[in-house]
């Protein structure tokens, strides 16, 4: 098929998560299953496996589902696509959602049986209809090329919606991508850089790098209203199934002073600040100028750490230290950022700005001081845009 190396990527995306999204779904009737699914999450497969096999021989679907990825990524058994087939279709034949997504995406790729779209997509709308927003996301994907449906740009827009109003990334990116194109909707450029920034702020690579060329394409006004409508959104969906590692309480804090343009502030959970801790040092030269330290540790200094920061501020009339305190903690997970010259950022297209500021003002400060009054309506950094969307104000 003429996309077939492209959609293969994409389908990859969701089965590279060997034993994740399966946990997310389903209430396990048996205390074995959990046991089994316990081991899983530990990488003891073997354990799984002991646990689930009798359970899916006695017909228990998220036992069947389990048994589907251990056998399809080869984990704790032989890889056999074949064998991971056979236990997502029992699972899927009594509604599983989690293994008709699975199989709709081995139709897909053709694994373990021939390549069929129109398969791929009954099973997709199985799951679909049951709020996978996986699920949703690859029935966007079908109708944009119209594989195994009459392409239809329209309906892909309408999937797509519905999987990135439960934070599914991926289907937040394209939404956005359709929006901006004019593609199934009308082109509107700030709900574009609402759903690609918001895919940003989950992590999402390719979002991350598209938000600073979003913006590069809209007006200053443009931006801080898409801003401003998707800090709307994070309010409301905050507890979104998919978004909930975004989310998390924070029990710590996680300071990245490596920029002289700015300070990052990431709470994180105690489960995921060592990880996360680690993946931000691997970005930066300078690691010694990125520390972890506990919420407590972080309030008694965080006026310190503001302002020592602060080269000019050009926001007094925002209290933006104790606004970061209350950023981080009603949003932990998100990358909050104090300026140089006392603003906040958030998104990629903040911190560009910000860069770009930053360095107009080392190399002319006058001419900076000059251009320096903005309409506060268009300015990405001012804290007038992002405190008052958390309560922080």
């Amino acid at each position: 098929m003429r996309y077939q190396n492209r959609y293969s990527n994409i389908v990859v995306l969701f089965f590279i998560l060997p034993v994740l999204l399966i946990f997310l779904f389903g209430s396990p009737a048996f205390a074995d299953y959990q046991k089994g699914l316990d081991a899983a999450k530990s990488g003891d497969y073997a354990t799984a496996l002991k646990e689930w096999k009798p359970l899916a021989e006695q017909g228990n679907a998220n036992a069947q589902n389990g048994l589907g990825v251990l056998y399809y990524f080869g984990n704790g058994v032989a890889q056999d696509y074949k064998a991971a087939l056979r236990w997502y279709k029992l699972a899927a034949e009594q509604g599983n959602a989690e293994a008709q997504f699975y199989l709709g995406g081995m139709y897909v790729k053709g694994e373990g049986i021939a390549q069929d779209y129109t398969e791929a997509v009954r099973w997709f709308r199985n799951a679909a209809d049951q709020r996978h927003p996986g699920a949703q996301f690859m029935l966007g994907i079908m109708y944009v090329y119209g594989e195994g449906v009459v392409q239809d740009e329209t309906k892909a827009v309408a999937w797509y919606s519905k999987a990135a109003e439960q934070g599914f990334p991926n289907a937040q990116h394209e939404l956005g991508r359709m929006y901006y194109a004019g593609r199934g909707a009308p082109q509107d450029k700030v709900q574009a850089y609402v759903w690609v920034s918001l895919a940003a702020a989950r992590r999402h690579i390719p979002s991350k790098k598209r938000v600073y060329s979003l913006a590069s394409d809209m007006t200053p006004a443009q931006v801080v209203k898409a801003q401003k409508i998707a800090w709307e959104w994070e309010k409301k969906h905050s507890e979104s199934l998919l978004a909930i590692e975004f989310h998390v309480k924070s029990s710590f804090v996680i300071v990245d002073q490596s920029d002289p343009a700015y300070t990052i502030f990431t709470g994180v959970s105690k489960e995921s600040s060592e990880k996360e801790l680690a993946k931000i040092k691997n970005d930066v030269s300078e690691k010694e100028k990125v520390v972890l330290m506990t919420w407590v540790e972080f309030v008694k200094v965080a006026r310190d750490l503001v302002n020592s920061r602060i080269i000019i501020h050009e926001y007094l009339e925002y209290g933006v230290d104790d606004g970061i305190v209350c950023l981080v903690g009603k949003a932990p997970g998100a990358p909050w950022g104090q300026t140089w010259n006392g603003g906040i950022a958030f998104t990629s297209y903040d911190y560009q700005h910000t860069r770009e500021i930053y360095q107009l003002y080392q190399e002319d400060p006058g001419r900076y001081e000059q251009g320096a009054k903005r309409d506060p309506r268009a300015d990405p950094i001012n804290p007038g845009g992002h405190l008052p969307a958390f309560g922080c104000i």
